[in-house]
């Protein structure tokens, strides 16, 4: 932002020389206070600032995005990691080689990365695959933007199973809520009952019997996930979409996926505020986070 203000006055910058008689003894202090004639920015120096402008503000824009709290960010990294990908790309093949050799630099980082199977969060990439307008085949087709066919592949089917590994555990987790649910009514609607009667054979037998509901349950609410990937999809220019609102409407319609969708989806790409993020300056705790148990503070920097 400083530079981008600063560029529009290198006409100023000229006239000043030939305006102010101190002008020139402003650059002759180095930063550990030596003399040195450092001279004024030239025009090719205002140039490589326009080309500073111009690479930042990549980083600046996806940044902004990132920071957002008033509305969902988690699903909406993909794009700008993509559009930040194919931009430093045409950036390497600049014809100005200063440009050139910052891009390369900065892609060399992205695919420390981003190239990396084993180094990627793929909850990630599950909240692009919860977002109606996209879902696993817009995941699919960008991978093969940034890696080979069988990369592609490999990427797309560990974000499925990371998806499938995540609806089975909200599955599990509902399907014991219900069942326990029912014991306790069962019970309250016969008060008579000695309790004393459950006797072993009669626990294996409901033991047996809920893992059977489970696994019947399991082979239909498996397909829950393929309708979904196979129902069509919402408009992908329609930036306004309220994604949560869309799961809050299709409850009914996909039960223990949207529950999984409410929660990952709610999940910020960042917790760190854009005034910071190209800040060298000391982390400062605001009070609230100040009052946040050790274990919670913990639990945050694991996620």
């Amino acid at each position: 932002m400083m530079l981008d203000a600063a560029v529009k006055f290198d006409v100023i910058f000229i006239r000043f020389e030939e305006i102010d008689p101190r002008y020139l003894s402003y650059f002759e202090v180095d930063s550990q206070g030596k003399q040195k004639n450092l001279g004024p920015p030239a025009l090719e120096d205002w140039e490589k600032v326009r080309s500073f402008v111009k690479f930042l503000k990549l980083f600046y824009t996806v940044t902004l995005k990132f920071s957002g709290s008033l509305y969902v960010t988690y699903n909406s990294f993909f794009y700008e990691l993509i559009s930040m990908h194919t931009s430093i790309s045409q950036l390497c093949k600049n014809e100005d080689v200063y440009v050139s050799k910052m891009a390369k630099n900065m892609m060399a980082k992205y695919k420390k990365y981003w190239g990396d199977q084993d180094a990627q969060n793929f909850l990630l990439y599950v909240a692009v695959v919860l977002d109606p307008r996209f879902k696993l085949k817009y995941v699919r087709f960008y991978f093969g933007r940034l890696y080979d066919v069988e990369e592609t592949e490999n990427f797309t089917i560990k974000v499925k199973d990371t998806l499938l590994r995540l609806f089975e555990h909200y599955m599990n987790v509902d399907e014991n809520i219900e069942v326990i649910h029912s014991i306790g009514t069962s019970i309250n609607e016969n008060v008579n009952v000695d309790l004393m009667v459950i006797n072993d054979d009669m626990l294996d037998d409901l033991a047996s019997q809920f893992k059977k509901h489970l696994e019947e349950e399991g082979s239909v609410q498996k397909n829950d996930i393929e309708r979904y990937l196979g129902d069509d999809w919402e408009d992908s220019n329609d930036f306004k979409l309220d994604i949560l609102g869309w799961w809050r409407c299709n409850t009914t319609k996909y039960k223990i996926l949207s529950k999984v969708a409410q929660h990952v989806l709610t999940i910020l790409v960042s917790t760190v505020v854009s005034e910071t993020a190209f800040s060298t300056g000391s982390r400062i705790l605001d009070p609230f986070r100040s009052f946040l148990s050790p274990s919670t503070v913990q639990a945050l920097v694991c996620c």
